[in-house]
């Protein structure tokens, strides 16, 4: 595709607008054991690995829990300080085999894992014969007979479900109803599309994510839906997400598309309030994974990465081109952080940064992933006394804007709330006064 001339667009940041915290959990994967020694934990703090739910996918309700996998995660989570989500087999499973698992994990090896899964996709059960109707209903009642034993062993546990593929119109609101006074969070998988989406589909296709879970908070607050558990806040968790869901078929899960996809998911789990979440997956399944079987990396690996740099304290921050979303945080230094996703295929955006409530105090850093691009450094070449950024087609860049906490209103609003920055307002309201005064006194 011939590439256009470069359209200008505006990013508008206000770094005094703090809106939520990163919590821990959101840079998660799933995981099967693979490379759970000690060697490989450096590469999995560069991707800012915290969480690890495991075993990934359908695997965990075909298969029972083994103690190696258990181990296996458990050492992983202990050497990165990572969140666990453990998935109990539900096909074929027992509540007292699930219970089993959480004494063993928590009791006998005491890996600490707060989360857990029952089951995995029942939405998409397809039904053997001798095997019961899987509905809604049924899901709902074997949810209670799991997680009344599981807690059982260890009361502190929380337990997500319904942990489900696509169909949350037919499943979600039934087992909100039946459960919700016993449920800690609510689950569900987002996939982007397949190996034959286009990749415009593909690129948009984060939008559909924003309306399930304005959806799935609907549901939940709804008295009538939701009458046993309506006045409780629970989390959310993705525990699976992915450019496309089919692991047999490389075309959008390797490729620089896939990766664009997956930075802008990032911003929208952030933009939701989203508070676990786990890529599917770590290691290579077919063409799933951060790594292949081997250890080679994917395009992924460097969205990850680059995303590890990324501030915790989300701020304002908006756009004027569709096809050019920013989510902007600061880092507990005081750096700014903009992650910029250019998802048109054939224009170079040269955007201008209106920045407020932050005073910069040295040039820009660039990172970028782009075609031959893998996640490096790249030189600012805008002025000096203003941001302007040129980002080419089918990239992601993020920029890291260093500033000076100590006079960054938005620092003292990240650190200490509301009552932080209308302190400081107050005080430098103070200082102007007194020195106006002090200047009308000496011209008179």
């Amino acid at each position: 595709m011939r590439e256009q001339q470069p359209q200008s667009a505006t990013i508008s940041v206000d770094a005094g607008r703090e809106i939520w915290r990163i919590p821990k959990g959101l840079r998660g994967f799933n995981f099967w054991g693979t490379r759970s020694d000690a060697a490989f934990f450096p590469e999995y703090q560069a991707i800012g690995l915290d969480l690890l739910r495991f075993p990934p996918g359908r695997t965990g309700d075909e298969n029972e829990l083994s103690q190696q996998l258990i181990d296996e995660s458990g050492i992983v989570a202990k050497g990165t300080s990572a969140e666990l989500v453990v998935e109990v087999r539900l096909r074929g499973g027992t509540p007292e085999r699930a219970a089993a698992n959480v004494g063993y994990m928590n009791q006998q090896r005491r890996y600490a894992a707060r989360y857990w899964e029952i089951g995995n996709e029942p939405d998409i059960y397809g039904r053997r014969a001798g095997e019961p109707d899987f509905s809604p209903a049924w899901y709902a009642e074997r949810f209670r007979e799991y997680a009344q034993a599981m807690k059982r062993v260890d009361p502190s546990i929380k337990i997500f479900g319904p942990v489900l593929s696509n169909k949350l119109n037919d499943w979600m609101p039934p087992f909100i109803s039946a459960c919700g006074d016993i449920i800690d969070g609510l689950s569900w998988h987002f996939y982007g599309g397949n190996g034959r989406t286009s990749e415009a589909d593909l690129l948009g296709s984060t939008a559909t994510f924003d309306q399930q879970v304005a959806q799935v908070r609907r549901w939940w607050s709804d008295s009538q839906i939701n009458p046993l558990g309506r006045d409780r806040t629970i989390p959310l968790l993705i525990s699976e997400y992915g450019a496309s869901y089919e692991t047999n078929n490389s075309r959008n899960l390797t490729t620089l598309p896939a990766a664009l996809w997956t930075a802008d998911m990032l911003g929208h789990l952030i933009s939701n309030k989203i508070d676990l979440a786990a890529y599917f997956t770590l290691w290579g399944l077919n063409f799933h994974g951060v790594w292949d079987r081997r250890g080679g990396i994917r395009p992924v690996h460097h969205t990850f990465r680059m995303f590890s740099s990324f501030g915790s304290h989300v701020i304002q921050a908006a756009s004027d081109q569709s096809l050019l979303p920013v989510y902007a945080a600061l880092r507990d230094d005081g750096t700014l952080s903009l992650m910029l996703i250019n998802k048109d295929p054939a224009i170079t955006y040269r955007a201008a940064l209106d920045l407020q409530n932050f005073q910069i105090s040295g040039p820009p850093q660039l990172l970028r992933q782009a075609s031959g691009i893998d996640g490096i450094p790249v030189a600012y070449n805008g002025p000096g006394d203003h941001v302007m950024l040129d980002l080419p087609p089918y990239s992601t860049t993020l920029v890291l804007i260093p500033g000076q906490p100590s006079n960054n209103m938005a620092y003292a609003l990240g650190l200490g709330g509301l009552v932080g920055a209308a302190a400081l307002a107050g005080a430098a309201a103070l200082i102007r006064r007194k020195r106006r005064a002090a200047r009308m006194a000496n011209e008179s």
